[in-house]
């Protein structure tokens, strides 16, 4: 082979890798998610990675549909703001809110249905109090103890606004929150069955919080796309379908659920 058609050949080689590498970068989809400590749902493992049953249902679902996946933990509010901005392709997970949706695709029911066909999931918030109080929560927001400390930039945020409660919004998220009520045995934090109950398995918890599990809200938590996201309209929905699918598995979600309440 003549110098000249080595050197085509080697150019063409580069220039198809090049094309092929193009291409995958394409179908690359970069989400972020919460984190804060909302276990077993989105969170921050130990080596610094995004981590929860969330996580992994919208992992598992997009690389079954033959796309690589990489999640950037970050606090909520920059995660947002990373969507509006178009700076990720989409979040993990989110409620619905009308201002999001300026700004985010949601799947098409998320606007209307109690308990939305594509959600990634359906989640409760609950009350969390200090075991030495008497308090039960019977359906009254304006009964909760203050102060009423919940994560900053969570949906159920504007529910609690409708109170006369003084809302207390901790941008270091649950856990943070559920260490203050421990060590002061004061006020109520709003957080989720799981994350309660997991919490009440460590010895530093279990003697000093207490919940009836009575929820305030329930509501269905969902994969959404940036506006600005390159994936289509079809692609989107493809993956939302892919979602509910693995969700309504039982043998899928019962492993999954193994991994993280243990």
């Amino acid at each position: 082979m003549s110098t000249y058609n080595a050197f085509r050949a080697l150019a063409l080689f580069l220039t198809t890798l090049f094309l092929s590498n193009l291409a995958a970068a394409q179908t690359d989809i970069v989400f972020c998610s919460d984190n804060n400590y909302w276990y077993p749902f989105t969170y921050v493992d130990e080596q610094g990675e995004a981590a929860g049953m969330h996580v992994d249902i919208v992992k598992k679902a997009a690389e079954s549909l033959g796309y690589k996946v990489e999640f950037k933990p970050m606090l909520w509010q920059e995660c947002l703001d990373s969507a509006r901005g178009n700076l990720v392709h989409g979040v993990v997970t989110a409620s619905y809110k009308k201002e999001r949706a300026e700004y985010m695709n949601y799947p098409a029911d998320a606007a209307t249905a109690q308990r939305s066909a594509s959600r990634v999931a359906q989640v409760e918030y609950i009350v969390v109090v200090s075991s030495d109080t008497k308090y039960e929560y019977k359906g009254d927001l304006n009964t909760l103890p203050e102060p009423v400390r919940v994560a900053r930039g969570y949906s159920i945020v504007s529910t609690l606004r409708e109170s006369n409660r003084r809302i207390y919004e901790s941008q270091t998220g649950e856990l943070r929150n559920i260490e203050k009520l421990a060590k002061l045995g004061s006020g109520s934090v709003i957080t989720t069955p799981e994350v309660y109950q997991h919490l009440m398995r460590q010895a530093e918890y279990k003697t000093k919080l207490k919940s009836d599990l009575n929820p305030l809200s329930s509501k269905s938590y969902h994969l959404t796309f940036a506006k600005g996201s390159p994936l289509t309209t079809a692609e989107q929905t493809a993956i939302w379908k892919e979602i509910s699918r693995l969700r309504d598995d039982p043998e899928y979600m019962s492993a999954l659920t193994a991994k993280y309440l243990k």
